[in-house]
């Protein structure tokens, strides 16, 4: 006799839901993670311009276009970090969207596994049973064949 769990076909189908939710949150998380490192990139830049600002500062007959040009260069990068800081929340607000579900889909899929254990569980009980009335069986029919034969 086999363990057949009736709801294997929704096990499986929560599964493949969950291993599309935990694909989606690394999408997300990558995407999270690849803005963070942009934003890390812009800081040093700016801290690239104000070296190369330092450098100059120190060399005589240098005008002041180049230190102006740093200057709009680091109040420009200032502003692409505060817009990528916004798209950064909002990447954070669907990261934390795709962990929701993904935490929501773990859980379907667990229960299922859970109820398979308690089933398996079950199965194996109830055949233990079954072998235990079987041996009864074969003893008393033994007991009562050694009975006739005396």
């Amino acid at each position: 006799m086999k363990f057949k769990f009736k709801l294997e076909t929704v096990k499986k189908h929560r599964k493949i839901l969950k291993d599309l939710a935990q694909k989606e949150f690394e999408i997300a998380r990558i995407a999270v993670d690849q803005k963070l490192a942009q934003i890390n990139m812009m800081y040093e830049a700016i801290d690239n311009a104000r070296v190369m600002a330092d450098e100059m500062h120190g060399e005589e007959n240098v005008k002041s276009a180049p230190f102006l040009q740093i200057e709009d260069f680091i109040l420009g990068q200032n502003v692409r970090i505060q817009v990528a800081r916004l798209e950064v929340r909002e990447l954070m607000a669907v990261l934390e969207e795709k962990q929701e579900i993904l935490l929501e889909k773990v859980k379907d899929h667990k229960v299922l596994e859970k109820l398979e254990e308690k089933k398996f569980g079950e199965f194996k009980k109830e055949l233990n049973r079954k072998q235990q009335v079987q041996a009864d069986d074969m003893s008393i029919m033994r007991f009562r064949r050694n009975k006739e034969n005396v």
